[in-house]
C-alpha cells in the first residue's frame, strides 16, 4: 500500500459519500466491525443543530461502519472532525481481515444519563442512517441506527447538499 494512503473508519456521518468527499478523497474499501464500542451523542454543534455521535469503550459491544481508503492530505478530515481527537483502532473487516484505522473520538464523552437529552438533529440522523444504507451495513444495524431518538430539527442547507429531504427515516 502506498504510504500516502490511510484508512479511515466512519460510523457516524462520514458513512455518507457525499459528506466524507466535501474535504476529502478517498475510496470506500468496505464495511468493518469495531469491538468493545459503543455509540452515543454528545456536543452540541450548531453546524448540524443539535448533538453529534461518537464511539465510547464499552466491553461486549460493537459499532459497525466504513472503511475509506484516504488519499488526501489528513489535516483536512482532522480540521473536519474538530472536538475529536483522533487514534487508531483494529476493524474487522467483513471479508475476515483485520486492518488498522484512524478514528475519531469526541473529546467530551456522553453520559450514560444524558441519552434522553443529547439529541441529533433529524437531518444529522438522516445524513447518518442514509450513509449507513449506502455503505450496505447490514439491515438489522440500520433498524438499530434508526431507533435513535433526535430534536426534530431540520438543517435545510444541510438537507440540501447532502439531498436528504427524500430519505425516509
Amino acid at each position: 500500500m502506498n504510504a500516502s494512503v490511510l484508512l479511515y473508519f466512519a460510523y457516524g456521518s462520514n458513512l455518507l459519500s457525499e459528506r466524507f468527499l466535501i474535504n476529502n478523497k478517498g475510496t470506500r474499501m468496505g464495511i468493518g466491525r469495531l469491538e468493545d464500542y459503543s455509540l452515543g451523542f454528545s456536543l452540541p454543534d450548531d453546524y448540524w443543530e443539535g448533538n453529534v455521535l461518537t464511539i465510547m469503550p464499552r466491553k461486549g459491544s460493537y459499532v459497525m461502519g466504513a472503511v475509506w481508503e484516504l488519499t488526501t492530505d489528513i489535516r483536512f478530515l482532522d480540521e473536519q472532525e474538530e472536538g475529536y481527537f483522533p487514534f487508531t483502532v483494529d476493524i474487522k473487516m467483513y471479508n475476515g481481515k483485520t486492518v488498522a484505522c484512524r478514528t475519531y473520538q469526541l473529546i467530551d464523552l456522553p453520559k450514560e444519563d444524558d441519552e434522553d437529552h443529547n439529541l441529533p438533529s433529524l437531518s444529522y440522523l438522516k445524513a447518518i442512517v442514509k450513509g449507513a444504507v449506502e455503505s450496505k451495513l447490514p439491515e438489522d444495524y440500520i433498524k438499530y441506527l434508526r431507533g435513535f431518538k433526535h430534536n426534530g430539527n431540520l438543517v435545510s442547507h444541510r438537507e440540501d447538499a447532502l439531498q436528504l429531504h427524500d430519505f425516509k427515516l
